[in-house]
């Protein structure tokens, strides 16, 4: 399953729909249940160090290589959820060739396989790809392995705020 990541601000149409006619993302989160607790699994920065401008923020750097997540236990299933990057590194190459700060959207690979949730990320700009082979710290791609405690026999997705989300529902 291939998901593009794509921003865009709902509009009044579209929020009107939501309200009424949920979608199957909606309907999966609906089912889950009431979320048990604390994360099962989480990806954060260990220890976030120095600030400043000649230091790129920590947060930012895990996000490029899919390790800012969290796997949550609910009622009837698993709410797993994966922070994008926001921002284009910086480097002389960037302002070379003219990307903007904003990150382009990913095409995202979602799946369970073998008791792991799955999500291989891919910058699909070319010339983002471009300078993430000739960047520091920026994979073109990364995928994130994260194992789920139970079955599942169904799984839904959105991307918002450039966060994807996953639905892991149990039988």
């Amino acid at each position: 399953m291939t998901v593009e990541a794509a921003e865009h601000e709902p509009t009044t149409a579209d929020r009107t729909v939501r309200e009424t006619v949920p979608g199957p993302f909606d309907a999966a989160l609906a089912r889950l249940g009431a979320i048990q607790g604390d994360a099962l699994e989480r990806g954060t920065v260990g220890f976030d160090g120095f600030r400043g401008q000649a230091f790129e923020d920590k947060l930012e750097r895990k996000r490029r290589y899919g390790e800012v997540f969290t796997l949550a236990a609910a009622n009837h299933g698993y709410l797993f959820r994966l922070e994008l990057p926001r921002r284009v590194p910086p480097s002389a190459l960037k302002d070379q060739l003219g990307i903007a700060d904003d990150m382009p959207p990913y095409a995202c690979e979602i799946a369970v396989r073998d008791g792991f949730i799955v999500v291989a990320g891919h910058v699909v700009d070319p010339a983002v790809r471009k300078l993430a082979a000739f960047s520091p710290a920026f994979p073109p791609d990364f995928t994130t392995r994260v194992r789920v405690p139970g079955a599942v026999t169904t799984l839904t997705h959105r991307v918002r705020d450039r966060t994807v989300e996953i639905v892991l529902l149990k039988d």
